[in-house]
Formats: C-alpha cells, structure tokens, sequence
C-alpha cells in the first residue's frame, strides 16, 4: 500500500512539473554602436505577477544577449527591463503568457527613441501620467438670482478648450490649457445706453469674443491615472482663467428695424475663479468673476456664472 501511495505521489508530481512552461528571453541593444564603451552591458529583468516576482540579470555582449528561465507556472506575466546604472531607469517592458508544456520566446530590440506605459503590477493596468483633454461648456447666469447688477438681465457663454494634463498621483493633477468663447449679455428694457432717445428700444446687448488661458487643480477620489476615459469616481477642478476679448459689440435694436452698433475691446481685466464638480464626461461649474474688462459708461458684466461643462474625449 505504501508502496502504491509513493509511486501515484510520484506520479502526480512528475505531471504537476510537467505542466509547467519556459521563457527565453533575447535582448539586442540597437544603442550599442552610438553610446557603449564596453563589450558587455547588464541589464536587470523582473518579472511578476499576482503570485510571483522574479528578478534575474542578462548579459548583452557586444549588442546580444540571452536568459532562459525554467518552470514557470502557467499564467499572465509582466516583464520589466531595467538598466544597471545608479538610476536604474526602465527601459522596456511587456506582458507575455506562458502556456503548459511550451517555450516562450520574447525577442526585444532596445531602442533609445521607443516609449513604454508604466504597468501598475497590483491591477496589470496602464498608468497614464499625461494626455491633452477637449472640453466644451456651456454656461448661463440670471439676475435675478442675485440681484447686484440690474441693468444687465442675462447672460449666456458658449467655450471650448484644449488643456495639457499631468497628474503626480492617482489622487492629484494639474491642467493648463486654454481656448476660445463666446458671450453675449442683454440689457433691461427700461435701461439705454446709446444717445437714441428718438428711437424705442426693443433689444440691447453686448456681444464678445474671448480667447481664455486657464490653469486648475483636478482632485478625484478614484484613480485618474486609469487609462479609461470614462474614469469613475468624483471629479473636482478648481482653477482660475483670463478673458481676453479680441471682439466686443455692444449693440441696440430699437421700433423700424433701426440698429446700433459699436465695437470696443475696453480694459483686459475680465479674471475669473471657478469650480467644477461631477464624473466624466458631465461636470457642472460656478464660476465668479474677480474683475472688469467693461468699464466706463456700460455695466459691469455678471460677476457670476454658472452652468455644464462636456470633458469630450482625451488624446493620448
């Protein structure tokens, strides 16, 4: 009986280490003719997984070299190639699968112009640092909500704007960026600012083009390193941007089809803060301005502005 217990101990285990798989790993460093003095450079390889992590190093000769790694349970791996220097800064990396009773062979060429993602090991995912996002927004205010500005009644802004995003943590970004709106703000009935009093008004309002450098802080409770666009979790951008008007119309339509119209760029002071709360794509915003660009004879615009903004798409 013991006899038959160690040979199917045997038995299983002789299958239990068959099933296991091989990597060989090759290696040729293109840079070798332009950066190396020697004939031989190291490179560090780790590789690893939920279950294990493995850190072998490979000798490149002249420009080629070669490592084999044995029983390998079979399974989704990551392989990341470092190099020896005090930085020990990666320089390649790569998932692979290892496959029961078969040879996996990865053939890598070091290049000094290739761009590799970092892969999170925990979650195997890619993390994204940077990318350049599209936003348009829509934007509109009423008086009536506060009151402090009666001679303007509404307004109404329509922007859209590239922004440069990098993020330090998972938890943290910055974003500068800027692009182009456009406004448009109407005046009370009772209230004429052009020297017309032959005329009965019926509409007056202003109406700018703006180009708007900004700059924000992004705060999410998941992760917004996550390569996925559609990133779960809160958002919260807190920032500050400048209007600069290249046009400016203020303009009155008055009984018989009569129109006035003038164009002043006035002062460029029009700073605004603002924050912006919710889950890509959708945030909505408030946003307070700090100072006048309208000054002198014309009200002063709405110090405040409310409304959506559409985070559209990211490119990577």
């Amino acid at each position: 009986m013991r006899i038959l217990l160690l040979f199917s101990f045997f038995i299983l285990a002789s299958n239990g280490f068959s099933q296991t798989g091989k990597l060989t790993v090759s290696v040729s460093n293109s840079n070798y003719y332009v950066s190396s003095e020697e004939d031989t450079t190291y490179f560090t390889l780790y590789i690893s997984n939920q279950t294990t992590s493995i850190r072998k190093t490979i000798l490149v000769e002249w420009e080629n070299g070669e490592i084999t790694i044995d029983s390998l349970v079979p399974n989704e791996y990551l392989l990341r190639i470092n190099n020896t220097e005090p930085d020990s800064m990666q320089v390649y990396q790569c998932r692979f699968s290892i496959l029961p009773l078969m040879e996996t062979t990865l053939n890598i060429v070091l290049g000094s112009n290739e761009y590799h993602y970092d892969i999170e090991e925990e979650t195997q995912e890619t993390i994204v640092r940077e990318r350049v996002e599209s936003q348009f927004e829509l934007g509109y205010f009423n008086n009536k909500w506060t009151e402090t500005n009666p001679d303007l009644t509404s307004s109404l802004a329509i922007n859209s704007s590239f922004s440069y995003w990098s993020s330090f943590s998972k938890h943290f970004g910055v974003l500068f960026g800027g692009g182009i709106g456009i406004g448009h703000s109407s005046f009370s009935k009772d209230t004429v600012y052009f020297n017309a009093p032959q005329f009965d008004k019926r509409y007056e309002y202003f109406n700018y083009v703006y180009l708007n450098p900004e700059i924000k802080l992004r705060f999410t409770l998941k992760n917004q390193q996550h390569n996925d666009f559609m990133q779960k979790g809160l958002i919260i951008d807190i920032g500050a941007r400048y209007n600069l008007p290249i046009v400016f119309k203020h303009i009155g339509r008055f009984a018989g089809n009569t129109k006035i119209v003038e164009s002043s760029l006035h002062q460029f002071t029009d700073c605004r803060a603002f924050v912006s709360v919710g889950r890509a794509p959708v945030m909505v915003f408030a946003e307070y301005r700090l100072s006048d660009f309208i000054l002198g004879n014309y009200p002063e615009l709405p110090k405040f502005n409310t409304g959506i903004r559409f985070l559209l798409h990211y490119v990577q």
